[in-house]
């Protein structure tokens, strides 16, 4: 259980994120405590990982590093905080080190993972929809946000849970 709590605590910081997305989307409180909650949970989360004398360079310390430095992003800017740009350095560097990591699920090469590139796809296109929605101030955005948002949610409870024998 030890070893396995980086990757829950990613999930739930995660699902915070999600959650705090939601609040922020509709204009409700406590929007900063939700995500300022996520950030110290992927930040624990990341901390964690290598204290515990698991490997740096694997593809769930590649997930916390890229998770941490988007919600920092998120709470940076919402809290207009200095050094977005090295947070999104971060999780640019944990999103290539994912990407690099993980390629064999993003290229399926027919081994039964043809279902999450879609889901992943399908979410993308409903968020940057929404966003484009909300933008132009289009009827619906709403909707197209909140479900691409619980489809990411989704995504990452589903990827996550395939790399529990990676520790």
């Amino acid at each position: 259980m030890i070893l396995g709590l980086p990757k829950t605590l990613r999930v739930i910081g995660i699902v915070l994120v999600i959650l705090g997305a939601l609040f922020k989307i509709q204009h409700w409180p406590w929007t900063e405590v939700i995500f300022i909650t996520a950030w110290a949970f992927t930040l624990i989360a990341m901390v964690w990982r290598p204290m515990s004398g698991q490997p740096m360079l694997s593809k769930e310390a590649m997930r916390d590093l890229f998770t941490f430095g988007m919600v920092s992003v998120i709470v940076m800017r919402m809290l207009h905080l200095p050094g977005k740009g090295y947070a999104l350095a971060v999780a640019a560097l944990g999103g290539v080190g994912l990407l690099w990591l993980d390629r064999d699920r993003i290229i399926p090469s027919g081994s039964g993972n043809g279902p999450r590139p879609l889901l992943f796809y399908t979410a993308l296109l409903l968020v940057i929809s929404g966003t484009l929605f909300r933008i132009q101030h289009w009827p619906h955005s709403t909707p197209l946000l909140i479900s691409g948002l619980v489809l990411v949610g989704i995504w990452f409870l589903s990827t996550g849970e395939d790399d529990g024998k990676e520790g």
